[in-house]
């Protein structure tokens, strides 16, 4: 019997380090902005959940698939015909939690899925580096992720600092050894990520105006949610706001509505998750009601907080908290359709054009650190 406890406890521990660290869950949701404030759907069109084997070698460079325009991939081709007419759906792909410490962190399985996917916008919610040894091969690996209106970054913790081991186990959210975020916003920059540090951005993504707002990490001090959102004024009717947060926390004291769309990552989902027994361990470490999954924020609108797909040198296991890459099809009703069921007659009468559309993309705010 206690032969069979030692083999038992052997096989869990070699699963929680070699498989399921590599075992990545892709979810899918389906977000109705003109839904009324209900939960979003998992049930997308064209994508399904699975697990992918997040192993291999990186390919040399991103394939697009022949005879096929970008943002017009099968999958969202099926996706868009399912729409009711006059809606748009822009497909969001959300990672997080790299913790790049020279080693590599993405395999071909991500990339080929965010390849599949052809998203519009691509999100990474922070901590992607443990410490300054892992900026240039972080910007190697994820230089290589394209979405067709850019990859946008915010910080977490673990950017800002390096945590050792005695900072893990006591718990210091704010080590000394601070890291180079300087360089690691350089290298990210010099790969086409774009880092938001309590800045806001408006895009025009197939019609639909998108409020971008990138706020700062919030265990180190460099959330500044009245810089993130200076100036800001509601979108109309037609658009959506999309705050880019390492905390799901920190989304919750911003400014939301019912078309509010916050996305994390941080928690890990607990990375090492026994019922009962973690919640116990980790309810002074972390924000139990932001573990992960889907959230209402106070105000409208709801926060979804990321597995991530690394994990901390120190812990360097995974149990019942897979890695993730979360999909999302926004669906909203473009600038143009949402004027005319404004009324675009009694605007035609007056001789006042219709709204004009949103510039491609304009920046506010400045970087702080």
């Amino acid at each position: 019997m206690f032969e069979l406890l030692i083999f038992l406890g052997l096989a869990l521990l070699l699963y929680a380090r070699f498989v399921e660290p590599r075992m990545v869950r892709v979810s899918v949701h389906r977000v109705d902005l003109w839904g009324g404030g209900n939960l979003p759907s998992d049930e997308v069109s064209g994508l399904r959940r699975r697990v992918i084997w997040n192993g291999g070698r990186w390919p040399r460079a991103p394939k697009a698939a022949a005879g096929v325009e970008p943002g017009c991939s099968g999958p969202r081709g099926e996706a868009a015909g399912s729409l009711e007419a006059g809606k748009v759906s822009l497909r969001v792909v959300l990672l997080s939690d790299f913790h790049y410490h020279r080693r590599s962190v993405l395999g071909t399985g991500v990339l080929r899925l965010v390849e599949e996917v052809d998203p519009d916008l691509i999100f990474l919610a922070g901590d992607i580096i443990e410490d300054d040894g892992g900026i240039d091969l972080a910007a190697a690996e994820l230089g290589r992720l394209r979405a067709s209106h850019g990859v946008w970054a915010v910080l977490g913790n673990h950017d800002h600092a390096f945590y050792a081991p005695q900072d893990i186990l006591k718990n210091n959210q704010v080590p000394a050894h601070a890291n180079d975020i300087a360089r690691l916003q350089r290298a990210l920059d010099g790969v086409g990520i774009a880092t938001l540090m309590n800045e806001r951005v408006t895009l025009q993504v197939r019609g639909l105006r998108v409020d971008l707002v990138g706020v700062g990490d919030l265990v180190t001090g460099a959330c500044d949610l009245k810089q993130a959102f200076d100036g800001f004024t509601p979108p109309v009717d037609h658009g959506v706001r999309i705050v880019l947060t390492h905390v799901g926390a920190a989304a919750a004291r911003g400014f939301s509505d019912d078309r509010t769309v916050a996305l994390a990552g941080h928690t890990h989902g607990g990375q090492i998750w026994i019922p009962w027994l973690s919640e116990r361990l980790l309810q002074s470490r972390v924000n139990l009601d932001y573990l992960s999954g889907w959230r209402p924020l106070p105000r409208g609108g709801f926060v979804y907080v990321n597995r991530g797909i690394g994990h901390s040198h120190v812990v360097p296991f995974r149990f019942n908290a897979s890695p993730e890459v979360a999909i999302f099809d926004l669906v909203g009703v473009p600038a143009t359709q949402s004027a005319r069921a404004r009324g675009a007659g009694a605007a035609l009468e007056k001789g006042s054009p219709l709204a004009p559309p949103v510039g491609d993309s304009s920046r506010s705010g400045r970087i702080g650190h």
